[in-house]
């Protein structure tokens, strides 16, 4: 560490600021998507990556393009953020072939369950949060997919006795609660009400955190009860809060910051 003397020292050359984290981070995606370019859960997203590591990333179709804060994008989208861009990089299977997501699954028996009032409720969810809307696209970014539909899955298990029952519970569980769904189908969730007996039902409720943390996924849950007990929820905030605070996070000048650091 430089200190003060009588004799004038050299000054040293001011650092140049590196590669932002999320610009590594899309770098690293870009790499591991064209190594993985059959990875289900991604595959739209991943389609065509077969060129090699030291391919221009412009010349592979579906790559994941670099795009710095300063980078230009459509107004309907906007920068993915670190974490964002952690959870999707950790998306690409390990040495072993394993991949994994962060993943919110909660299952619950619920009694005289209307499938309609069931789907009409998940509606307005999906409508009341612009979030669970969210998709990420070609040039790794986010934006809201215009026709983020969604329909409710159901099955009848009222034919098996309690036995198998269960067993398919089991199975059910195992298949949904740490699965890879795409990251470019809006919404990123999924219901699935089992009807049990004349009277119960299941519900098998499962969602990826790339757009939702676990503390937003219980809102899901605690407003969808709400509305299945016939209960009004709060007006909503108007706008993409989340979007927003994005765009605003990306103007921010950090240069003194890394000076400081």
């Amino acid at each position: 560490v430089p200190t003060s003397s009588s004799a004038q020292a050299p000054s040293p050359a001011t650092p140049t600021p590196g590669p932002s984290l999320s610009t590594q981070l899309r770098a690293l995606a870009d790499r591991l998507d064209r190594l993985d370019a059959e990875l289900a859960a991604t595959r739209a997203v991943l389609s065509g990556m077969t060129g090699v590591a030291s391919e221009p990333v412009s010349e592979i179709p579906g790559a994941f393009a670099q795009t710095g804060a300063g980078a230009s994008a459509e107004p309907d989208e906007w920068p993915l953020t670190e974490m964002q861009l952690a959870y999707l990089v950790g998306r690409a299977p390990d040495a072993s072939g394993v991949a994994v997501a962060p993943h919110y699954y909660t299952e619950a028996l619920v009694p005289d369950v209307d499938p309609e009032v069931l789907q009409r409720a998940m509606t307005t969810l999906v409508e009341r949060h612009p979030m669970l809307r969210a998709m990420v696209t070609e040039s790794s970014t986010q934006r809201l997919a215009p026709d983020a539909a969604w329909t409710l899955e159901t099955a009848d298990h009222r034919h098996l006795d309690r036995e198998a029952q269960l067993v398919e519970r089991d199975r059910i569980r195992a298949e949904r609660d740490h699965r890879l769904l795409p990251v470019d189908q809006a919404p990123m969730m999924r219901l699935l009400a089992v009807r049990l007996d004349e009277r119960f039902w299941r519900l098998h409720l499962d969602l990826d955190l790339l757009f939702c943390d676990a503390s937003s996924a219980h809102v899901v849950v605690r407003e969808l009860a709400t509305l299945l007990r016939g209960g009004e929820l709060e007006s909503p905030v108007n706008g993409n809060v989340f979007a927003q605070w994005c765009r605003d996070r990306a103007e921010v000048d950090r240069t003194p910051a890394r000076e400081f650091w």
